[in-house]
C-alpha cells in the first residue's frame, strides 16, 4: 500500500505544478501584443514580428519668399504722401505631408517649429507715387523643398538597417517669419 501512497503524492504535486505553470504562461504577452520595438521572446523568430516602418524627410532646398498673392493688410494715402501699416497677426505655417510623414518630423528636419501658426508683426511706411496706388502687407518667410522617404527595418531592433521602400515627389513647407510692405496698384 505504501507505493500507491507515494505515487498519489507525486501525482498531486505534478498537478499543482502544471496548474501554476499554466497561470504563469497566461500572463506572458503573445507576439501580437508586443510592440514593434520589443525583442523576440524565446522560441519566436524575427520573421514572426510585425514589420517596422518609419518615414523621414530629406531637405532639398530653401529660399526666402514673399507671398505677393496674399494681402494681409492695406493702407492708402494721397499721391506724394506715405501711409503706415502697423499690424500684428498669426500666419499659417504650411507643411505638405506624405507617406506617413508628420509635422514633427518635417519641423525637426528643417529646423523649424511644427506648430500651425506663427505670430508676426510689421510697422512700415509706403510712399504713394501715383494715383491708384496703395500700400499692402504680405507674408514673408522661407519656403523649403523636401521629400518623404518611407523605410522598413529589414533586421528589426537594429536602427542602422532601415532601407528605403518608397519615395514621395517634391513636397513644400512655408515658415512665416514676418510681413513685408509693398506698393501696389
Amino acid at each position: 500500500m505504501r507505493p500507491m501512497r507515494v505515487l498519489a503524492s507525486v501525482l498531486v504535486a505534478a498537478t499543482a505544478l502544471v496548474t501554476t505553470s499554466s497561470a504563469a504562461m497566461a500572463a506572458v504577452p503573445t507576439s501580437s501584443s508586443m510592440s514593434a520595438t520589443a525583442a523576440p521572446s524565446v522560441g519566436e523568430s524575427v520573421q514572426d514580428l510585425p514589420p517596422v516602418y518609419r518615414t523621414i524627410a530629406q531637405r532639398q532646398s530653401s529660399a526666402t519668399t514673399v507671398k505677393t498673392g496674399t494681402t494681409v493688410r492695406t493702407c492708402s494715402a494721397p499721391v506724394g504722401d506715405s501711409c503706415t501699416i502697423s499690424y500684428s497677426t498669426d500666419l499659417t505655417r504650411t507643411m505638405d505631408l506624405s507617406l506617413g510623414l508628420t509635422r514633427g518630423t518635417v519641423g525637426g528636419t528643417l529646423g523649424i517649429s511644427s506648430s500651425t501658426t506663427q505670430g508676426v508683426s510689421v510697422s512700415c511706411n509706403v510712399t504713394i507715387q501715383r494715383s491708384g496706388q496703395y500700400g499692402r502687407a504680405v507674408p514673408r518667410g522661407t519656403t523649403y523643398k523636401y521629400i518623404a522617404i518611407k523605410q522598413r527595418a529589414f533586421a528589426p531592433y537594429r536602427d542602422q538597417d532601415y532601407r528605403e521602400i518608397q519615395r514621395s515627389g517634391t513636397l513644400s513647407a512655408f515658415n512665416p517669419t514676418g510681413l513685408a510692405c509693398l506698393r501696389a496698384g
